[in-house]
């Protein structure tokens, strides 16, 4: 899973056990303390962080506790916002519309288009929920210019179709004209 940045399994009072990729001992201290950490321990169910930016990704994290005799570890999964939205979010959508998950404040943190979206009226938003926490995911419509070929196939069609139609009275008058000839030509 490429929207995984970080796998640690954390105790409260010695801070992180095992981290892959590893952390150094100053950042494996804050991801024990961590808040998502201290509550997954203290209630015994999984817990969402808050987003945070980190090596300038934008992150969250799920800490799960661990199970252990005296109920002070938990394991801490940081996911990546880009990540998420990269393997969820399939190409098609992208493709017509910008996805992108904005945080309390507004301000985008993570997006699936490197395109800004122009301002439209057609967007929708709904909340990340979860981790939530505020964050939402904001998805805009592209607006695309009108081009001359998409309206040049069925005025083409209509064209075809006006030269066949007059195609067919013609060849109907040509026949009447030939049947009348003929008629002339027995009657003499």
């Amino acid at each position: 899973h490429p929207e995984l940045a970080r796998i640690a399994l954390t105790d409260l009072t010695s801070g992180v056990i095992l981290a892959v990729p590893p952390s150094e001992a100053a950042e494996g201290s804050a991801l024990a303390a961590a808040e998502s950490v201290v509550l997954a321990v203290k209630l015994g169910e999984k817990q969402f962080g808050p987003a945070y930016a980190e090596a300038g990704q934008w992150r969250f994290d799920v800490a799960f506790p661990a199970g252990t005799q005296d109920g002070r570890r938990a394991l801490l999964a940081s996911f990546t916002i880009n990540g998420l939205l990269k393997e969820s979010i399939p190409w098609w959508v992208a493709q017509k519309n910008h996805v992108a998950v904005l945080d309390a404040g507004g301000q985008m943190i993570g997006t699936k288009s490197s395109v800004q979206a122009a301002p439209s009226a057609e967007s929708h938003i709904i909340p990340f929920d979860p981790p939530g926490r505020g964050l939402v995911i904001k998805v805009t419509r592209y607006t695309a210019p009108a081009q001359w070929i998409a309206y040049a196939l069925p005025a083409t069609v209509t064209g075809l179709a006006a030269i066949v139609g007059a195609s067919i009275l013609l060849l109907q008058a040509n026949v009447r004209r030939r049947q009348k000839a003929e008629e002339q030509l027995r009657a003499e």
